[in-house]
């Protein structure tokens, strides 16, 4: 299995209805969603890219609208552990109850950030709070990550604190 997180930025408040969920409204910002894929990470990151897909993770719907700034890789195994660890820092400011969580216990598992804060703030807090770090972190090319392959990506390398790219 691999984790992975995704930095997605929304340019404007939208309502969205996400699946059978009712209509939901997104404030425009930053947001981080905590992800695991079973098997072919890479494929399972490439469909988050593309535009035109069949809608089938909640997430889809909210990419729709938005787009992928970043990229974040994780070791650890431990999706719903990631997205608690998220819950405790001082940079999130809100979230949308039971995104991405319909098949565990979390309370989400997509975050919006601060309105100062930006994706290597989150990482920079998640190492120092929890001793977490990426293995890897990508940011898009002009902050937006579009179709195509990782070698496409500015790369990062790991990340810490007071590294930013």
């Amino acid at each position: 299995m691999a984790l992975y997180v995704l930095g997605i930025s929304l340019k404007e408040a939208r309502e969205i209805s996400v699946g059978k969920r009712k209509k939901e409204i997104f404030p425009l910002g930053l947001y981080l969603y905590v992800g695991q894929a079973k098997r072919n990470l890479t494929a399972r990151l490439q469909r988050h890219l593309r535009r035109e897909k069949k809608k089938h993770w909640h997430i889809d719907f909210l990419l729709e609208y938005a787009d992928i700034v970043g990229i974040a890789l994780f070791r650890e195994e431990a999706e719903c552990f990631l997205a608690q660890c998220f819950m405790g820092l001082p940079e999130i400011r809100g979230f949308i109850p039971r995104f991405g969580a319909s098949d565990c216990r979390c309370l989400t598992h997509l975050f919006l950030l601060g309105e100062r804060y930006t994706f290597p703030d989150v990482f920079a807090s998640l190492e120092r709070v929890f001793h977490l770090s990426p293995g890897q972190v990508w940011y898009g090319e002009g902050g937006v990550i579009g179709e195509g392959v990782f070698a496409s990506f500015v790369r990062c390398g790991r990340h810490s604190p007071g590294n930013s790219c």
